[in-house]
């Protein structure tokens, strides 16, 4: 045989060989990158939530506590309300004023004396003389002549629900906005009574817009004091708990018209509700109770074909009762406040515990 040929198939074969072998090297050392990336991103999500303060300051003084605090989606412009009913907003790195904005007030002599806010940065607010308006705060970047950047903050009303004549004094309001619909507002007033009332919007083929309002009292109420309300997000479903424990919702979609879909003995031993939200999506409510538990329910199907509201996910309780829960407006999160202060934030789908 010639000996070059051999030497030839040989040395092929051991180029060959090299190549097999840096190329299997690179395959195991590829995979094990691959390895070490997913634990790298996937470790962390059993070790324990850390909280990093990026900014400290002190908020613009005012005479009274402010009823609601906020940050813009950037997280460039923090705003506080104060009952004046006057919205201040300030850096949120630095704490510098930027400007105040009032809303116009139902009466001169007018205050805020509640408010409630929702994703999306809307706030129910409930005004001294018995009016509740729904407010939506609005930033949006804007660059100047050099292309300078900075966030712009308007106000928006979004509906305006006037005071009832003669009727008792308002003890809890929620209203929510139907997109360009109208919007709907559920009152709850100091003897005990709770109406509904939902503002349609219809656009002609002339695109002017006229505005019905359809008003109705919730009949069949539970027999306990109501102690928390609160509505979906296109106000479709409201949600009641009551003193002795129990939670009930209704069917809102037809105007003039209130379905009761079910109540529930949400704890035996008769604690109060004391908060309620929802969480993104609008099918998890979020309970809060007198002994400081808060937990999710779902209305899970029965055996008479209905659903009725069942707890799934408890979370790490208060130790005192809690006033208020809110939700995160892109994942399952919640945020409670308790009667002493204390803040805890929870993922609700794994019960994970995250800050206190």
């Amino acid at each position: 045989m010639d000996h070059l040929l051999i030497r030839k198939v040989r040395r092929r074969d051991r180029i060959a060989r090299w190549i097999i072998t840096f190329g299997g090297i690179l395959i195991v050392i590829s995979v094990l990158g691959i390895l070490l990336l997913i634990a790298e991103v996937a470790l962390p999500l059993f070790a324990p939530a850390t909280q990093q303060v990026v900014a400290r300051f002190r908020a613009p003084s005012t005479a009274q506590p402010a009823l609601a605090v906020g940050v813009d989606e950037y997280l460039e412009t923090a705003y506080t309300l104060s009952p004046e009913g006057v919205f201040t907003f300030f850096d949120a790195h630095d704490g510098r004023t930027l400007r105040s904005e009032a809303l116009a007030r139902p009466a001169p002599a007018a205050r805020v004396v509640a408010a409630e806010g929702t994703a999306r940065l809307r706030y129910t607010l409930l005004w001294s003389d018995g009016t509740v308006t729904l407010e939506r705060l609005v930033f949006r970047p804007v660059f100047d002549a050099d292309s300078r950047r900075t966030i712009a903050s308007t106000l928006e009303r979004s509906a305006r629900f006037a005071p009832e004549p003669g009727a008792a004094p308002t003890r809890l309001a929620v209203a929510r906005a139907a997109g360009d619909e109208g919007a709907v507002l559920a009152r709850l007033t100091a003897d005990g009574r709770l109406r509904v009332t939902r503002q349609v919007v219809a656009t002609s083929l002339l695109g002017e817009s006229t505005t019905e309002t359809h008003t109705l009292d919730v009949a069949d109420l539970p027999d306990a004091p109501l102690s928390a309300m609160t509505l979906d997000s296109a106000g479709d479903t409201l949600y009641l708990g009551t003193a002795d424990g129990r939670l009930a919702r209704w069917d809102l979609r037809e105007p003039g018209e209130a379905r009761r879909l079910g109540q529930v003995q949400a704890f035996a031993d008769g604690r109060a509700v004391t908060a309620l939200t929802l969480l993104l999506g609008d099918i998890s409510l979020a309970v809060g109770d007198e002994r400081g538990g808060h937990a999710t329910w779902f209305p899970v199907p029965a055996e008479d074909g209905t659903k009725r509201l069942r707890r799934i996910h408890p979370l790490q309780p208060h130790q005192a009762p809690v006033t208020r829960i809110l939700a995160t407006a892109n994942n399952k999160a919640l945020l409670s406040v308790s009667a002493d202060g204390r803040l805890l934030y929870d993922y609700t789908t794994n019960q994970r515990h995250l800050l206190s």
